[in-house]
């Protein structure tokens, strides 16, 4: 038996998949980060929303802006897949050991030996992985990337990433004192 795709596959151009996969990235695999965040933001108050949505969106449009750079209609995909797994094995790790990942972290995970690596491999990465990928991944297979022509397609990307970094300076504009407050004083929240 072959399980085929339904053959009115939904065609998205390369722009928007790396968009909603920023957006994933950054809303549902930094929920330490998001809650360290809070910390310092009582829910309770408005300008606590207005923060969070904020840095929110200049989040995904800075991501947006850093995985859109090497997307191409022919390595989204693998592209993205990547990014999803390490997302979730990154998600997984903040979870588990209550850290966030920073510049001295990632040092730390690529001098680790066979011996330590072996020691934080379990089957419950495994299923957490699994859980926090597959419908990402399921999506990413599902959708085609569209075809557009080359000079159309880099005027696009051109105007899409410029669109994207002034979202982000747009967003961060109501929250630059909290923002700038909040980087300065919390190191780790920072990286």
């Amino acid at each position: 038996l072959i399980m085929r795709w339904p053959a009115s596959r939904p065609e998205l151009r390369v722009e928007t998949i790396v968009a909603l996969v920023a957006l994933y990235c950054v809303l549902v695999g930094n929920g330490n980060w998001w809650g360290a965040i809070a910390v310092h933001h009582p829910m309770k108050a408005a300008s606590s929303w207005l923060f969070l949505v904020c840095v929110g969106v200049a989040l995904v449009a800075l991501h947006f802006i850093l995985l859109v750079l090497p997307a191409t209609r022919w390595t989204v995909k693998p592209w993205l897949g990547l990014i999803i797994i390490a997302t979730a094995f990154a998600a997984y790790y903040m979870r588990t050991f209550n850290v966030l990942l920073d510049a001295s972290m990632l040092r730390n995970v690529l001098r680790t030996d066979r011996r330590e690596a072996a020691e934080l491999m379990s089957w419950s990465l495994a299923w957490q992985v699994m859980a926090w990928s597959a419908l990402p991944l399921a999506f990413i297979a599902w959708v085609r990337p569209l075809r557009t022509p080359v000079l159309r397609g880099a005027l696009f990307r051109v105007g899409a990433i410029l669109i994207a970094l002034l979202i982000a300076i747009a967003a961060l504009l109501p929250a630059n004192r909290d923002f700038t407050s909040l980087m300065r004083n919390q190191r780790e929240l920072r990286y």
